[in-house]
């Protein structure tokens, strides 16, 4: 949990540093590393990744999305503390 907790503070302080990049931009990489990392977890264990419940995970990305957009902005515009308290909340 602490390795893990480090790599989530690195990325808030990355979002944090780029400042001229549009913060859909910024979501929409974050995004792509992370549906490629997940896929080839779902190769490796032999999962189907939409087998079922496919309008859950439509909404589960959705508002995914949505948070992720509200947190990488409140990222861009408060400080750090003050966004992640939010996050949080």
């Amino acid at each position: 949990m602490a390795v893990a907790t480090l790599f989530f503070f690195g990325m808030s302080v990355a979002v944090k540093w780029a400042k001229g990049i549009p913060t859909l931009q910024i979501v929409f990489s974050r995004a792509l590393v992370a549906l490629l990392l997940c896929l080839g977890q779902l190769r490796l264990e032999g999962v189907a990744p939409l087998r079922t419940f496919r309008r859950l995970l439509l909404a589960r990305g959705v508002l995914g999305t949505l948070a992720l957009l509200c947190f990488f902005w409140s990222l861009g515009h408060l400080p750090l503390a003050t966004a992640t308290v939010l996050q949080q909340l």
